[in-house]
């Protein structure tokens, strides 16, 4: 019998990893209904970025992240980098219509519940940032200057 575990990769991230030299594309429907594409090379090198930030907040391997943002190439690049550092996600609930009070104090609740130690915020969202961090929620500028809209990809 044959192994065939050294060609599959290990994890997602590992997949992702190995395609980052490929000349595969992202294409992202973002919610501002702009179709956005970008090479898995760029969302990768992103990521990397974004994963030594997080790194030098102190995240990594048992760390949990939370992102609330809307759908895009800056979200997945940045679930990418949690990954890379060895952190676990959990994509935080859109507003439906507003952020009002109540979707505030869900936010507040899920975060305390899921026991996140970080908190990124995208930029649509970014007036949030104040009333998370007064929740005990940790937030970061970080995370805005990845996912900071551009003709096509995020900027660093």
């Amino acid at each position: 019998m044959t192994s065939t575990a050294s060609t599959h990769p290990a994890t997602v991230v590992d997949l992702v990893a190995q395609r980052r030299g490929g000349r595969g594309t992202l294409t992202v429907l973002g919610g501002d209904a702009v179709v956005r594409s970008v090479t898995w090379a760029a969302v990768h090198d992103r990521a990397r970025r974004l994963m030594t930030l997080l790194r030098g907040h102190g995240v990594g391997p048992g760390s949990r992240v939370g992102l609330l943002s809307d759908t895009g190439v800056g979200l997945v690049t940045a679930i990418q980098g949690v990954w890379l550092s060895g952190a676990a996600v959990t994509i935080l609930p859109m507003p439906v219509r507003r952020a009002d009070a109540a979707y505030v104090a869900h936010l507040r609740r899920t975060i305390a519940d899921g026991r996140l130690g970080l908190v990124l915020v995208g930029v649509p969202l970014a007036g949030l940032r104040p009333e998370l961090a007064a929740a005990g929620s940790c937030t970061t500028a970080a995370w805005c200057a990845t996912t900071k809209p551009g003709p096509a990809t995020p900027k660093p």
